[in-house]
């Protein structure tokens, strides 16, 4: 999650590049790339199902075991900043206010189990657990192997220490690590 408590901007944490940021590029004259915009009005959720009683409990338990879902859906959701909610909701303003939401995946709890916010809009039944792992839509289109040129190093910089993996300024070998990433985040 973003927070800027001067401007008071509330945004979700993407999987890949943590804060949902645009850059100026200013690499093609040498000069430095700047931060132009932050936030996103949009993401792109993976939805995974679970037992509940093997689900995991952390984001960690999480990574190691997304191949273990029983089922997974994709889709594109809005997001409200005024409300810190994904549209239609998933209860994560409990989440991202309690800090615990560093990694851009998190359990989509009940209004039940956190008191406050809405009723998630995913259907799930008693005997499951819902996790959601975000993407922002320029990560989406930076590494979905449509994007016509590499993101600035910048940017690269931001997914590398997201993601842990290495950038050594090789911004051809580095998008092909992080497509890689996310073509593994999707295998069964």
């Amino acid at each position: 999650m973003a927070v800027d408590s001067g401007m008071g901007v509330h945004d979700y944490r993407c999987s890949l590049c943590a804060e949902p940021l645009s850059f100026e590029c200013h690499e093609a004259t040498g000069g430095e790339c700047a931060e132009a915009a932050m936030g996103d009005d949009h993401a792109h959720l993976a939805l995974y199902w679970f037992e509940r009683a093997t689900a995991p409990r952390t984001a960690a338990e999480f990574a190691a075991r997304r191949h273990t879902a029983l089922r997974v859906v994709r889709r594109t959701y809005g997001y409200d900043w005024a409300q810190w909610e994904f549209v239609p909701p998933l209860n994560y303003k409990y989440i991202a206010l309690a800090g615990d939401e560093t990694s851009g995946a998190w359990p989509v709890l009940s209004l039940a189990e956190t008191h406050e916010g809405h009723e998630p809009s995913v259907d799930c039944a008693p005997d499951e657990r819902v996790w959601a792992e975000v993407t922002c839509t320029q990560c989406q289109v930076d590494f979905s192997g449509t994007a016509p040129v590499a993101p600035c190093r910048e940017r690269l910089r931001r997914v590398s220490e997201q993601t842990g993996l290495p950038f050594d300024g090789d911004k051809d070998t580095f998008v092909a690590a992080v497509r890689h990433l996310v073509a593994a985040r999707r295998a069964p």
